[in-house]
């Protein structure tokens, strides 16, 4: 095994990266939810934390959360 660094390469522009983290509350059936948008030079170009009832599985979490990362970009016009 050897030590390999990894080195940050900014996108090429226009690209940008969506990020997106989220927990589910099961006693609540809920979700909470962050997603952040970052540009080529990984500066914070959007963001935006939500919460969503009525959330039965954790499998609905993650479908939903991407969903809305996708939604959130192309409100931000990305």
């Amino acid at each position: 095994m050897t030590d390999e660094t990894v080195v940050w390469r900014p996108l090429p522009n226009p690209w940008v990266r969506v990020n997106f983290n989220y927990r589910f509350h099961r006693d609540l059936e809920a979700l909470s939810s962050g997603i952040i948008i970052r540009d080529n030079n990984g500066l914070t170009t959007g963001a935006v934390r939500l919460w969503n009832r009525n959330i039965p599985t954790v499998e609905v979490t993650k479908a939903l959360v991407a969903i809305q990362a996708i939604k959130f970009a192309q409100e931000m016009e990305f």
